[in-house]
């Protein structure tokens, strides 16, 4: 006889959400799962409560969490599943994204913000013994896909630091974007063959300040550089080609 399984939730701060922050704890949560005559099954009377995790990728399909390996399988193969925990009367489980890497040292769970995959999924499984002696099994559907974002990709501002390593770093960035996480300008301060940089960017337009001096203006496409009051030149100026000295 089957058990009633409600499809699980994936949650974090106040409640089940789609797009979610490697940072920031993840709860796995399953309402009651309930026996053929309605009761419920609860921690005296389960024998099995575990779930698996999913991931769909671009070009890669449908794959499973193999926790035990720490990879990625294709989702018809048999992997151990991981145990649930009973809490505030529903089935649960903890997720912790950040840090958790692959067998290859790459982040396990982390959705690229451009092409918005790979996305993932959960599914619970149950066994239990009602009343009468009899065993019963259940599984959930799949959960709806969410996106696992990286560690501050929701963040309006920040510095990033690469290598991120202070000791080693040659690049440092300072961000700011709108409320739809789109990058509005930043500063840069980079090391490249050519020496050390100092970049403003803002609405596709660009200065660079280079270490040996040079000063490089580059307004956006269809706009100019405005000067409101005086300008004092002195050297010479080159346009076209054509070098013009100046007094």
């Amino acid at each position: 006889m089957p058990l009633t399984v409600p499809i699980p939730t994936f949650q974090q701060d106040s409640g089940p959400a789609t797009t979610l922050a490697a940072d920031k704890p993840i709860t796995l949560s399953c309402p009651p799962v309930t026996f053929a005559d309605g009761t419920t099954l609860s921690p005296s009377t389960a024998t099995a409560f575990t779930y698996l995790l999913f991931r769909e990728s671009l070009g890669s399909g449908s794959e499973v969490w193999d926790s035990s390996a720490k990879t990625w399988r294709p989702a018809a193969a048999a992997v151990n599943a991981q145990p649930l925990f009973w809490m505030k009367q529903t089935w649960q489980a903890l997720l912790v994204a950040i840090g958790n890497n692959d067998s290859s040292g790459q982040p396990a769970f982390q959705t690229d913000a451009t092409t918005g995959y790979p996305v993932y999924g959960t599914q619970f499984f149950f066994t239990g013994t009602d009343a009468g002696g009899v065993q019963q099994s259940g599984q959930s559907l799949m959960s709806a896909p969410v996106a696992i974002l990286a560690p501050g990709s929701q963040n309006l501002a920040g510095v990033a630091i690469n290598p991120n390593d202070p000791t080693k770093a040659t690049d440092l960035l300072i961000f700011l974007k709108d409320s739809s996480l789109t990058e509005q300008g930043y500063v840069r301060i980079f090391q490249d063959g050519s020496g050390f940089h100092v970049e403003l960017f803002s609405g596709g337009a660009r200065v660079l300040v280079s270490n040996n001096g040079a000063i490089v203006l580059s307004p956006a496409a269809g706009q100019a550089v405005e000067i409101n009051g005086s300008l004092a030149v002195s050297g010479t100026i080159s346009s076209g080609g054509t070098v013009m000295a100046v007094p």
